[in-house]
């Protein structure tokens, strides 16, 4: 009997052998899935990561373009801006010579003075010496405001 012990005991040892070397290979066979997969997701990964970068890079390449353009167009826009500034002051240079020279001009000046300052039409055409008509017109302008 003390030998049946023995071959059933080791019987089962042997049974537990193969049943845990059956396990082992399985579980080498899944660490081996697993390894693939995760080689496979850190190539992928690292692809998605390399996609990103060239996005990224182009992006910012672009917009620094963006912004030296922008950039070179404000400064021609101020550039346009100053002279037309220059323009516009020579202009009003031009006019203010112009009021201060020309008589004719100070005349009128006078007369809308006149007229604002409740003068009648004989008054200014007597002191300015201008047209009846233009003196009534400068009246009629003045009461339409």
């Amino acid at each position: 009997m003390a030998e049946w012990l023995v071959y059933i005991a080791l019987a089962v040892s042997v049974l537990a052998l193969l049943l845990i070397s059956g396990l082992a290979l399985r579980l080498r066979s899944r660490q081996h899935a697993l390894a693939e997969a995760l080689n496979d997701l850190d190539h992928r990964l690292s692809e998605h990561v390399r996609n990103a970068t060239q996005t990224h890079d182009t992006l910012l390449r672009q917009l620094r373009q963006q912004r030296l353009e922008q950039s070179e167009v404000h400064q021609h826009i101020n550039h346009q801006i100053d002279s037309l500034t220059n323009q516009y002051q020579a202009i009003e240079q031009s006019v203010r010579d112009i009021q201060l020279h020309d008589p004719e001009i100070k005349l009128y000046q006078q007369a809308k003075q006149m007229v604002a300052a409740g003068a009648s039409v004989d008054e200014v055409v007597e002191t300015c010496g201008i047209p009846r008509a233009e003196a009534e017109l400068l009246r009629s302008l003045q009461t339409a405001r």
